[in-house]
């Protein structure tokens, strides 16, 4: 983010990511005032919206004030990039793009449903909670030092 690019093996994969306060403020609320209707139920937290990677990239650039481009890169280039931070896990990680490319099987089949249709987003935190799910802006905004 810092340089104002970004490198992903997957740049379209959609997501729909929910921030720690979100799941925070939902678990609290859910504990102080429990209510049976909430017993035995689980609930899928999202973000406000579903966006691609790219999109999520672009959208912590806005919220740190930096503009960010995203660029595809190769599974080598990913793991250059990942294996320091990942160590050994970084395959794992990347064999879900390889699996997602050439679904050959159900495992495969559903990484490729999880990495090109994505998690559809919901409004479950702020119908529980009263108060809408941060978005990626306001989260990297929140954690600017972060990023920049």
């Amino acid at each position: 983010i810092k340089t104002g690019v970004v490198h992903d093996i997957a740049p379209d994969a959609v997501q729909s990511p929910v921030s720690m306060r979100d799941i925070a403020r939902v678990a609290a609320h859910l504990l102080a005032d429990p209510q049976d209707s909430h017993l035995g139920k689980m609930y899928e937290l999202t973000g406000p919206r579903a966006l691609t990677r790219a999109e999520i990239a672009r959208e912590i650039g806005t919220g740190v004030g930096i503009d960010v481009e995203m660029r595809r890169c190769s599974r080598a280039e990913a793991d250059a990039l990942l294996r320091p931070l990942m160590g050994d896990g970084v395959d794992w990680y990347l064999d879900l793009f390889d699996r997602a490319a050439d679904p050959q099987g159900a495992e495969e089949r559903f990484a490729r449903d999880q990495i090109v249709t994505g998690q559809p987003a919901n409004d479950h935190v702020e119908r529980l909670t009263g108060i809408p799910a941060e978005s990626m802006a306001q989260w990297a905004a929140r954690n600017r030092e972060v990023f920049v």
